[in-house]
C-alpha cells in the first residue's frame, strides 16, 4: 500500500508537472500570438499609413497634372484664337483687294465699253469751217437741244460724202465751249472773257443748250436783241419798241457795267456797247 501510495503520489505529481508545462507552453504560445499580433497591427497600420500618403501624393499629383493640363489647353487655345484672328484679318484684307481689284475691273470694263460705244457713235461735225469730233452721246445729253433733231432722223440733214461731217454755219471759236459742257457740265470752266461769253451765250441759243447759269449766275442778263425762247433775268424777252424797253436797257446797261468792272481789259468795250445799244433803243 505504502509503495501504491509512493506510486500514486508519483503519478500525480508528474501530472501537474506536465500541465505547467503545457500551461507554460500554451502561455508562451498565446504571448507569441499576441506579439504577431501586435506586429500585425502595426505594419497593417503602417501599410495603411503609407498607402493614404501615396493617395495624397497622387491627389497632389492629378491636381498639378490637371492644373498643367489647363494651362497648356489654355495657351494653345489661346493660340489658336490668335492664328484664326490672323487668319480672318488675312482673309478680309484679300477680300477687300479683291473687292477693289474687281471694281477696278469693272471700272476699267465700263469705261472702254463707253469708249467702244463712243467710237462706233462717232460724229463729225462742221461748225463754220472748223471741224470737230464728238458721241451721239454727247450731243444727246442735253434734251430739246438741235442735236437731238439733227440726229433724230426726222429731218433731211444729209453728211458730206466726203468725210461724212455735219455742217452747220456757225460761229466755230465758240462751239469748243458748247462740246466741252455737254461732254462734262459739272466741270465746265466758263471763259473770264465778259464778250465771249456773251457771244457763246447766244450760239447756245441756236443750239438749244441752256448755259445761261453758267455763264451769268449772279444775276443772268436780260437779252432784247434778238428774241430768245429761253427767259432771262425777268423771264420775258422784250421786243423792240416796247413800253418797257427803256427801263429793261437800263437794267442791262447796269448789269453790263458790274460785270465789265471784274472782267479786266473788257470793261470799256462791253460799257460802250450797251451804251450804243441803249441809244439805238431809244
Amino acid at each position: 500500500q505504502q509503495q501504491q501510495q509512493q506510486m500514486g503520489g508519483g503519478s500525480r505529481s508528474g501530472s501537474n508537472s506536465s500541465m505547467q508545462t503545457a500551461a507554460a507552453a500554451a502561455a508562451a504560445a498565446g504571448e507569441r500570438r499576441t506579439q504577431a499580433v501586435a506586429a500585425s497591427t502595426d505594419k497593417f497600420a503602417s501599410l495603411c499609413r503609407e498607402l493614404q500618403d501615396a493617395f495624397a501624393e497622387s491627389e497632389t499629383l492629378a491636381a498639378r497634372l490637371d492644373a498643367q493640363r489647363d494651362q497648356d489647353y489654355q495657351s494653345k487655345l489661346a493660340h489658336l484664337e490668335q492664328v484664326r484672328n490672323d487668319n480672318e484679318q488675312h482673309i478680309s484684307q484679300l477680300r477687300q483687294t479683291l473687292d477693289e481689284e474687281r471694281k477696278k475691273f469693272e471700272e476699267e470694263k465700263a469705261l472702254m465699253k463707253g469708249m467702244f460705244e463712243t467710237q462706233k457713235q462717232k460724229v463729225k461735225l462742221d461748225i463754220g469751217g472748223t471741224r470737230f469730233s464728238t458721241s451721239r452721246t454727247t450731243l444727246l445729253s442735253v434734251p430739246g437741244s438741235i442735236f437731238h433733231s439733227m440726229l433724230s432722223g426726222d429731218y433731211e440733214m444729209q453728211a458730206d460724202e466726203e468725210d461724212g461731217s455735219y455742217f452747220l454755219d456757225r460761229d466755230g471759236r465758240q462751239f469748243h465751249h458748247i462740246l466741252n459742257y455737254l461732254r462734262s457740265p459739272q466741270d465746265f470752266v466758263p471763259p473770264e472773257d465778259l464778250q465771249t461769253r456773251r457771244d457763246l451765250l447766244k450760239e447756245c441759243e441756236f443750239f438749244k443748250v441752256d448755259m445761261r447759269q453758267v455763264l451769268f449766275p449772279n444775276p443772268p442778263p436780260t437779252i432784247s436783241h434778238p428774241p430768245s425762247e429761253f427767259s432771262y433775268g425777268t423771264g420775258n424777252a422784250i421786243e423792240p419798241g416796247d413800253a418797257r424797253n427803256a427801263s429793261a436797257t437800263g437794267s442791262i446797261n447796269n448789269t453790263n457795267a458790274n460785270e465789265a468792272s471784274g472782267s479786266g481789259g473788257s470793261k470799256n468795250g462791253g460799257a460802250g456797247a450797251a451804251s450804243q445799244q441803249q441809244q439805238q433803243q431809244q
